[in-house]
């Protein structure tokens, strides 16, 4: 997990903002644990991120999305990022989507998806107790507390991406979060 955080940090600071996060767009080879971003269908560099397009895939765009607050800034576009990543850790833990296991309830078309971002507002004590839920080990709930968390708050100007990642964590809790992956849903 942590190589993920490190290679969106590397994509943002070559100033790329590659605006489909999800666990499809992203290969991790098992024996190294190096992450590479795949399709950049909807990504953009600089200049060419300030158009009203919004696009992605609905379980993984930030809330302002759903509010027609379309960013206008490499940096906003930055903070959707953000927020997919956070989405995509989380289904990583849980192994189920984030937004349907935050809600409790299957989400079948885009209305109601659309619904549910518009008053969504998940908070520090939501996201452990989903955690608690899931009886995620303590390593797990820290990572997640420590840089997951900050990725998920609903105002992009409080979304935050940690980049110090201690390197003793990074090879334990990625190698058990990618060995929990791979089990049958």
């Amino acid at each position: 997990m942590v190589n993920i955080i490190q290679g969106l940090k590397l994509l943002h600071r070559n100033g790329i903002a590659h605006r489909d996060i999800k666990p499809d767009n992203i290969m991790v080879d098992p024996t190294s644990l190096d992450i590479k971003y795949i399709d950049f269908g909807l990504a953009c560099r600089m200049e060419s991120c300030y158009s009203t397009m919004v696009g992605g895939t609905p379980f993984y765009m930030a809330p302002e999305l759903f509010l027609d607050q379309v960013p206008d800034t490499l940096e906003t576009w930055f903070k959707v990022d953000y927020w997919a990543l956070g989405a995509t850790l989380m289904e990583i833990i849980l192994h189920k989507t984030f937004l349907e296991e935050y809600l409790n309830r299957k989400i079948t078309n885009i209305m109601s998806l659309t619904y549910f971002m518009k008053g969504l507002n998940i908070s520090d004590d939501q996201l452990t107790a989903l955690l608690g839920k899931h009886q995620v080990t303590m390593k797990i709930f820290d990572f997640a507390e420590s840089y997951i968390f900050p990725l998920l708050k609903k105002d992009p100007v409080e979304r935050h991406l940690v980049y110090y990642v201690p390197k003793l964590r990074t090879k334990r809790i990625s190698k058990g979060l990618i060995d929990l992956r791979k089990q049958p849903k």
